[in-house]
């Protein structure tokens, strides 16, 4: 998901390549990055996606912006699709 995508590039520091790989086996043969990045700005447009991790997150990591996670998964992972 989004936040975890942004953790491993941000605070984990993982090889963009890395993470992409590690989501191949799961990836259809059809999704494009294309369709991954009008898929996440879809959700970027829905308040239940921006809510839907409150619970789960006890302490947001500093500077952590959905907006800006987004761009930063469209430019670094997705382009790698």
């Amino acid at each position: 998901d989004l936040f975890d995508r942004r953790s491993a590039l941000t605070r984990l520091e993982l090889a963009t390549a890395d993470i992409v790989e590690c989501f191949t086996p799961y990836r259809p043969d059809t999704y494009t990055r294309g369709l991954a990045e009008q898929n996440l700005r879809a959700k970027l447009r829905d308040r239940n996606f921006w809510n839907g991790l409150n619970p789960l997150v006890a302490a947001w990591p500093e500077g952590y912006e959905i907006d800006s996670a987004a761009e930063l998964v469209i430019a670094d992972v997705f382009s790698l699709l």
